[in-house]
């Protein structure tokens, strides 16, 4: 009982001492929370390659050369953290030197991991067809959409071609790897014959992040 009176009675104090120190204008101490929402500072939800300069015929892939396991994967931190979450509002490409190239993307929340994917730059792209194929395509987080890069209408000082789709309603995306990272991926078809010109292409991705 008097174990009771003594913590009844402390907490009267500190509710009395509360309210004090509002009447007087004071700011009491609270726990400062870290970043719980919002961009994360130290990554950017964009990647930068150069495709080969040589010939990609329709229906090969255009993209890094060397970057990932898998050779023309886009990897693009869209995520705050490692594992995390994000809602993708729009995909961006642009090719610094006017390449008018024309394709399919698909777009996945976890690094193909079937042994018969291929997206090689310059390579037919194949989702292959061991057990991994319908695992791969499960990890597709939008159906694939086409988009057609163009150069801008008055050019001058900008020789870059753009386009950008958006998504309605945005898509919740959280990244699947078996190791977590704040990526998602995308893979780029070519619907037409290209040459690139041997300049970068950006590929951006935005949108809030969980």
């Amino acid at each position: 009982m008097r174990n009771n009176l003594t913590a009844l009675a402390l907490l009267l104090g500190a509710l009395i001492a509360s309210q004090c120190a509002n009447a007087q204008g004071l700011v009491p101490t609270v726990p400062v929370l870290g970043n719980v929402g919002g961009y994360d500072s130290g990554s950017a939800p964009y990647a930068i390659a150069t495709p080969a300069a040589s010939s990609h015929t329709a229906g090969s892939a255009l993209g890094p050369t060397t970057a990932t396991a898998i050779g023309g994967i886009w990897t693009i931190p869209l995520l705050r953290t490692a594992g995390g979450g994000a809602i993708l509002t729009q995909l961006q490409m642009q090719a610094i030197g006017g390449d008018a190239a024309s394709g399919y993307w698909y777009l996945f929340d976890r690094l193909p991991t079937n042994s018969g994917f291929t997206c090689e730059d310059a390579t037919a792209f194949a989702f292959g067809s061991s057990t991994g194929y319908a695992t791969d395509r499960a990890h597709l987080i939008t159906p694939p959409f086409t988009m057609t890069l163009a150069a801008l209408g008055q050019a001058t000082g900008d020789a870059a071609s753009y386009q950008a789709q958006g998504f309605t309603p945005p898509i919740s995306v959280h990244n699947q790897d078996g190791t977590p990272a704040q990526n998602i991926y995308g893979c780029f078809k070519l619907t037409a014959i290209l040459t690139p010109s041997g300049s970068p292409f950006i590929v951006n991705a935005s949108g809030p992040q969980d």
